[in-house]
């Protein structure tokens, strides 16, 4: 089986399951989550929608902190704060988009290690920001972007496998081949990659049946 933890596309292909980020409720059903985006602060902060559908959610985002676009950070910052009161309450992972704000993230999961896991989705930190983010129960998930990226490897080789997942976010390209370029970059079997993400997505699976 193939996980894809983030897409805006349901894959048409067998054996996937897909979290798909719900824009509106036609596509809140099987695997979703459901979050205001940073770049949509700057039209609306009010959560009443996200609240609406977040019960029957399996992820609460796509959520976090962008310094390029959106409202001011501040702004983001408390609509943040609130999507990850949200997921802690209702016990369920929260799926992260961070641009040029990674320590100021850092800094707010410092407060969360004890609550629901955080999946930084189109991760593109430094070896050195993984390495501490690790203690914050944070995963780090890469889509084609990061893959066909120059540091591509150092990313992959920077993430424990028992932390890594995989997406295909809003692009074209199929959760299989993203596996098979994460395989060939890892020098692993491609079916232990996904056993191994399988396990991965099980640990949210378990802390959604615990809540």
């Amino acid at each position: 089986m193939y996980v894809d933890i983030h897409t805006h596309r349901p894959s048409t292909e067998a054996d996937v399951v897909s979290v798909v980020n719900a824009a509106d409720f036609s596509a809140a059903h099987g695997f979703y989550s459901v979050g205001i985006h940073p770049w949509q602060t700057a039209e609306t902060t009010d959560m009443t929608f996200i609240k609406s559908l977040a019960h029957n959610a399996f992820a609460i985002g796509e959520c976090g902190l962008d310094k390029l676009r959106g409202a001011a950070l501040d702004v983001q910052l408390d609509v943040f704060r609130q999507h990850v009161a949200l997921a802690n309450q209702l016990s369920k992972p929260i799926i992260v988009h961070c641009v040029k704000c990674y320590g100021l993230i850092l800094t707010e999961s410092a407060d969360n290690e004890k609550y629901t896991p955080w999946i930084m989705h189109g991760c593109n930190a430094s070896p050195e920001w993984i390495r501490s983010a690790q203690k914050h129960n944070i995963y780090f998930s890469l889509g084609p972007r990061q893959l066909n990226s120059a540091k591509a490897e150092l990313l992959l080789k920077s993430i424990p496998a028992e932390k890594l997942f995989l997406e295909t976010d809003d692009t074209e390209v199929c959760i299989s081949e993203v596996y098979v370029i994460a395989s060939r970059l890892m020098g692993v079997n491609l079916e232990e990659l996904k056993q191994q993400i399988k396990r991965n997505f099980d640990s949210m699976t378990t802390l959604r049946q615990e809540s």
